[in-house]
């Protein structure tokens, strides 16, 4: 891996997490998608039996909760491509156009460092962000899981998805912040 993104991605990497953005985020997107669970949940079966504690043992059948299962996959579905399209430019746009204000790409441009590396480890160090921030949807999809209804190969298919949209947005926001 050094090999191909370079010492940067690591730097770039550390002095992210140095910043403290990112377990906002996390815990911002992870509340959304509990949000989401709830609105989910009570447009399935009402909005009285949300939060009430005294409504006794209630029955749902396993269709039902299948149903509500699926439903939630499709809205976390949703709420993690409409994050990866707000987060990705928003991390990315100015990752080149940073080190040119900086005066420091034309340091980095007498080091060692080939093009590539230096590309690729400023994108890779900031979509790890992003994608740390989308991972957090898997601990609340789980939730889901326990419910059934959701198909493995429908989850990895979307995270497949998620992982070539991260790529490629990422790749279309670095050519602008390096056109810039």
């Amino acid at each position: 891996m050094p090999a191909l993104v370079g010492p940067l991605f690591f730097w770039d990497v550390v002095r992210l997490a140095r910043r403290g953005r990112g377990p906002a985020l996390r815990t911002l997107y992870g509340i959304a998608l509990l949000a989401a669970l709830a609105v989910v949940y009570a447009e399935q079966f009402g909005a009285r039996d949300l939060f009430s504690l005294s409504g006794g043992p209630r029955r749902i059948s396993l269709d039902a909760q299948a149903r509500v299962a699926g439903h939630f996959a499709g809205a976390l579905f949703v709420a993690q491509n409409l994050a990866l399209v707000v987060l990705v430019p928003a991390y990315l746009a100015g990752a080149i156009a940073e080190e040119r204000e900086k005066k420091t790409l034309d340091l980095l441009f007498t080091t060692a460092l080939t093009s590539r590396e230096i590309v690729l480890g400023k994108m890779l160090g900031r979509l790890a962000h992003v994608a740390g921030v989308l991972l957090t949807g898997l601990p609340v999809l789980g939730l889901a899981q326990l419910w059934g209804g959701i198909d493995v190969t429908v989850l990895l298919a979307n995270y497949a998805v998620t992982a070539l949209t991260l790529l490629s947005v990422g790749g279309a926001c670095l050519v602008c912040s390096a056109a810039c």
